[in-house]
């Protein structure tokens, strides 16, 4: 089994995962550890989405979802099992397995997946606390958070984030790429060198971070809420209240997945909890407009102060 360190767990796995930060051979405690095999598991899936009208189903102790590629078994925060289908391969089930199946793994584990970019602010400023950078696909996410890393930011997640609660909520890191579109990178005119492309049907690369890379959680230090809109110039404002709240549920990463899940009070507190310790600003950009550099200079008069 290969082992890997990601959102703060440690990952066994039949399947290679190029990118992934390898876990050392240390031992570890038995409730970070989340383990990945492919085993026969498409009756059991069918039999649980059975008279449910979806492909789906999630919950806090047993997830399951199946698509054209595979069919995916999450149990108890502790086991993900997978089955490809016939004419899939492994490359086609990766994202699925990194995203929605650790995403539900978590989940059953009490730590959310907040579909984001993740950046850590500069240690001349306090002790390098997290930002979480949301928004709908196409809100400038990715181009905001390329922009704060030649700030001096540094760089912990990108698509999704962990964060995990005690005394303070905690971001843990990723893996040291960014995930960029072919304009995004001609764009910025950045060396193709050491990328991996992953992706055919969003034209997607993997772009190396590694020199701004933070491989320890960190304390979460606020949200960004990116909203493209009808307006001149940037503007930013803090939400409050059941708006925070809103602002965490419907930014998790399996929000499409509606249903019951959403509703329960074991969720509902992970939502609460994040909301009630972690400021959210809004920042409405032009439509149309290339306004990263306004809204690199909001954040740093929010944050660099």
């Amino acid at each position: 089994m290969r082992k890997y360190r990601i959102y703060g767990q440690i990952i066994e796995s039949d399947m290679e995962f190029s990118y992934l930060i390898p876990a050392d051979d240390h031992s570890y405690d038995e409730k970070d550890i989340i383990r990945i095999k492919r085993e026969v598991i498409g009756d059991e899936v069918n039999e649980r989405l059975e008279n449910t009208g979806v492909n789906y189903l999630v919950s806090f102790e047993v997830s399951c979802f199946r698509n054209p590629w595979g069919y995916f078994l999450v149990k108890y925060g502790t086991d993900i099992f997978y089955e490809i289908k016939d004419g899939a391969g492994e490359k086609d089930i990766i994202p699925f397995i990194l995203g929605y199946c650790l995403s539900m793994a978590l989940l059953q584990k009490r730590i959310l997946a907040i579909h984001c970019s993740a950046v850590c602010v500069p240690n001349d400023y306090g002790d390098g606390e997290a930002l979480l950078i949301v928004g709908e696909s196409g809100a400038g996410k990715s181009t905001l958070t390329r922009k704060l890393l030649d700030e001096g930011f540094g760089f912990m997640a990108d698509d999704i984030a962990a964060i995990s609660f005690n005394e303070n909520i905690y971001v843990h890191p990723t893996f040291p790429y960014q995930k960029l579109c072919r304009n995004e990178i001609e764009a910025n005119d950045l060396d193709k060198s050491g990328m991996l492309y992953i992706d055919e049907n969003k034209d997607k690369f993997l772009v190396p971070v590694k020199k701004h890379f933070v491989n320890e959680p960190k304390k979460l230090r606020g949200m960004i809420y990116i909203v493209p809109a009808m307006v001149d110039n940037v503007e930013v404002h803090e939400l409050s209240g059941f708006d925070q709240f809103i602002a965490f549920k419907n930014n998790i990463f399996m929000h499409k997945m509606t249903g019951e899940w959403e509703k329960e009070k074991n969720f509902l507190d992970l939502c609460l909890k994040a909301a009630g310790k972690c400021p959210v600003y809004v920042i409405l950009r032009p439509i149309g407009t290339n306004s990263v550099e306004s809204m690199s200079e909001s954040i740093k008069n929010l944050f660099l102060e």
